[in-house]
């Protein structure tokens, strides 16, 4: 990713795709991790704004979990939000070419003191809640669904939050700028709405033949004869 970015990582693996002589009949969306590098900004004001509960979520459980003062999570999958000391881990893998390129595609051609990253981590189950299902969908959609994020979904508080009343909790202008920075990579909104996958029929293909499959090992361990597959499936 670091060197191709998203969108050649992409091509990348359809190229390999046809490369084998494949086609490509359908593409989804299982994980995305869309992140933001911050080189300059430690973990300090994230970090103290998440101890004191100074944040806004859609969290039915309003707790963050903080290691060692580098990395602070919110929520599970399918929606987690990490804000994490990027140069403690890059450090920790010991691998030369990542520190380089992040150092010219994501540090600015330097080596920063101090920088963290943000990072939403999306399952599949939040895609098809937001109307995503194809990479095309999200890029297409990128704009509303980081909005929803860093406004509606999460956001950290300049000063105590009174939970009766959340609306009124100033934002913390640091999260200000993630915002705005997610918004300048994503470009101006397009009018995109933001709802549920239509639900499409269920494929139990699979699971008639688990159960076949079961059937005959019970029949075996009787000394029985089962019944055809289509018969079966037929009773079924």
């Amino acid at each position: 990713c670091l060197e191709r970015g998203d969108l050649g990582c992409l091509e990348l693996a359809y190229d390999v795709i046809r490369h084998l002589g494949g086609e490509i009949d359908h593409v989804g969306l299982s994980r995305v991790d869309v992140c933001l590098d911050m080189p300059g900004e430690g973990m300090g004001v994230f970090a103290a704004a998440a101890s004191e509960g100074r944040y806004v979520s859609r969290l039915s459980n309003h707790r963050g979990w903080d290691s060692g003062g580098r990395t602070v999570l919110f929520g599970k999958l399918p929606l987690q939000l990490a804000v994490y000391d990027k140069i403690a881990e890059v450090r920790a893998k010991l691998n030369p070419r990542q520190l380089e390129l992040m150092k010219a595609r994501r540090w600015n051609g330097e080596m920063p003191a101090q920088a963290v990253r943000v990072e939403f981590r999306i399952g599949r189950a939040k895609f098809r809640e937001m109307g995503i299902d194809t990479p095309d969908d999200f890029y297409r959609k990128r704009r509303v669904f980081l909005d929803y994020l860093c406004q509606d979904w999460f956001r950290f508080t300049a000063d105590s939050v009174d939970r009766q009343n959340t609306t009124r909790a100033v934002t913390l202008p640091l999260w200000a700028d993630v915002h705005d920075a997610f918004a300048a990579w994503a470009g101006a909104a397009n009018g995109e709405v933001l709802e549920p996958l239509p639900k499409g029929p269920v494929d139990v293909t699979n699971l008639l033949k688990s159960g076949y499959g079961l059937l005959r090992a019970i029949g075996r361990a009787q000394g029985r004869e089962v019944v055809a597959y289509d018969d079966y499936c037929a009773w079924v």
